[in-house]
């Protein structure tokens, strides 16, 4: 009984924050952060994927008009995070069970670095964010996520409803144009839709996509655990597919690839069989029933801002040439002053739309310690395989998702990205642990 009501909070959520802020009625959001007090201190479980249903439920993009309007709301969940991971180390003195001494010392260096750049380049936004709301939102959230002591079953299938949920909005703005937040659409962001994409609660189609794929890529390790999730690739497809993205086609497509090749897929015949029935769909889809889709997706392959990606590995070329050790925070308004560009990049473009290259930009040659740190547990499976065996393709399918993000926009800048990538993580990570525990028990060791 007390799982179906789990299961209403979180619709509850859902419906309270995006129709509470549609009527500008801020005292909803109190009912919200009873529900979520009561089970970070009360019942001590279950809050993680109440942080993620808050999350999904605002607009994460970095649009100055957009996301002003939630700011108290990515507040809440910051710090939410952070006093839910004081609570459970000094007061319920939770023990550190994925937070390694390496992993503290990379934590330590990459918040120091950022201290300097922060005083070298006098930006107090950019020494908030990368000293405090990184750090909360990434390995603190992955912290409190290992610990939360909700059943693992009634985790995945809460992200199961979470991601329902997320997509009945989707499906309802794309088909039907209705959201809550369409005032805010139409006002802020119309001249981003050339043709139709879906943007549900999030304000951009790229962030849904970063949901979608993340949520592509627990669906496959779940099948590897021999779950029956027909339902949920489905509607996962569905979503995927009216993003109009290239990045969820393409992205999507090499997810699948890289989990039949590291889960030695390709000698089954169900996989040849189910292909088979995918390209029949495929076609019929795309010649009889969406065909002015399609053409609406072959208009995002042919003419959006490819260029501009390619344009940019120069544009950071001759930055690091000339900064070895980067321009800090502000490295657009070094290249406007320098007046770096080329047939492809244009500096008016305000971003690199590449997590790589943004931190080559900010950092020079230091990146690397960036690196480390968002890509550190994969460097650890590398090297402690037999602790890691089982999961290995499962962490490395994530990873190689991060990775392939990371080539299309700033993956570091958005809540939703980077939360719903550490909460499956930790998920993954305490699956396999319960195992190896379950096993030794069995096994009387």
């Amino acid at each position: 009984m007390k799982n179906y009501i789990f299961i209403l909070e979180i619709i509850l959520v859902s419906i309270l924050i995006p129709w509470g802020i549609n009527v500008q009625n801020i005292a909803i959001i109190f009912i919200v952060l009873i529900i979520l007090c009561y089970h970070i201190f009360k019942s001590k479980k279950g809050y993680t994927i109440l942080f993620l249903t808050i999350m999904l439920c605002i607009p994460s993009t970095e649009d100055k008009n957009l996301g002003a309007r939630f700011s108290y709301l990515f507040h809440i969940i910051r710090f939410g995070i952070l006093l839910t991971f004081i609570f459970q180390l000094k007061y319920l003195k939770y023990r550190n069970h994925i937070i390694t001494s390496n992993l503290k010392f990379v934590i330590f260096l990459v918040i120091l670095i950022n201290i300097l750049y922060s005083f070298a380049f006098d930006s107090f936004p950019f020494l908030l964010n990368s000293c405090l709301y990184y750090p909360i939102i990434t390995y603190i959230f992955m912290w409190i996520a290992f610990n939360d002591r909700m059943n693992l079953n009634i985790s995945k299938n809460s992200l199961d409803i979470l991601f329902a949920v997320f997509a009945v909005y989707v499906i309802l703005e794309f088909f039907f144009n209705i959201s809550p937040y369409h005032f805010l659409y139409e006002n802020d962001l119309s001249s981003i839709d050339v043709i139709r994409r879906a943007k549900g609660l999030l304000g951009h189609p790229l962030i849904v996509s970063c949901v979608v794929l993340l949520y592509e890529s627990f669906l496959l390790y779940r099948l590897t655990q021999k779950e029956k999730i027909k339902l949920q690739i489905i509607l996962c497809l569905i979503i995927g597919i009216i993003t109009v993205s290239r990045t969820t086609y393409i992205l999507g497509i090499l997810e699948i690839l890289l989990w039949i090749i590291l889960n030695r897929k390709y000698k089954s015949f169900t996989f040849y069989f189910y292909f088979f029935i995918f390209i029949i769909l495929f076609y019929f889809l795309a010649t009889d029933i969406m065909s002015d889709y399609f053409t609406d997706v072959i208009y995002r392959f042919q003419n959006d801002n490819i260029d501009q990606r390619y344009g940019a590995y120069y544009i950071v070329e001759q930055l690091i040439s000339n900064y070895p050790l980067g321009c800090g925070p502000n490295f657009m308004e070094t290249i406007r002053m320098e007046r770096l560009n080329n047939i492809y990049f244009t500096n008016t473009f305000n971003t690199l739309d590449n997590y790589f290259l943004t931190q080559i930009a900010i950092y020079g040659y230091l990146a690397i310690l960036i690196y480390i740190y968002d890509f550190y547990y994969m460097f650890i499976i590398c090297f402690h395989t037999k602790k890691y065996s089982k999961i290995i393709p499962a962490i490395l399918l994530l990873f190689f998702t991060r990775i392939l993000m990371s080539f299309t926009f700033d993956i570091q800048a958005y809540l939703s990205f980077n939360m719903i990538y550490y909460y499956i993580l930790a998920y993954i990570i305490k699956n396999e642990t319960l195992n190896i525990n379950t096993n030794n028990i069995y096994n009387g060791k």
